[in-house]
């Protein structure tokens, strides 16, 4: 079952790291999201808060993230959320060609 499709994700490229992409929240699928009490900090980006993730019978606790007041270095990750790849059965990207 998808439980995203946006054609407004954003990539993120780090140092040291594969691309992380992400979604506009309002891209997700409603219903799908708890909310859990996790929270990591990283001294790039600021406080990252966290969902789990359920889809029917499946449950991933803690397999999205985002960081609703990032730091000011990175305001376009505001309003998006990403999601731990290997949390998910897959993950398409598609360009739209």
């Amino acid at each position: 079952e998808a439980i995203v499709d946006t054609k407004d994700a954003f990539v993120l490229h780090e140092t040291r790291h594969a691309p992380v992409y992400y979604f506009p929240l309002s891209d997700v699928r409603d219903g799908v999201l708890e909310p859990s009490d996790h929270m990591t900090h990283c001294p790039f980006k600021g406080d990252a808060s966290y969902w789990s993730l359920r889809v029917g019978e499946v449950f991933s606790r803690d397999a999205v993230w985002s960081y609703q007041d990032p730091l000011p270095e990175v305001p376009e990750l505001t309003g998006l959320v990403s999601f731990f790849p290997d949390r998910l059965d897959e993950g398409i990207v598609d360009d739209g060609d």
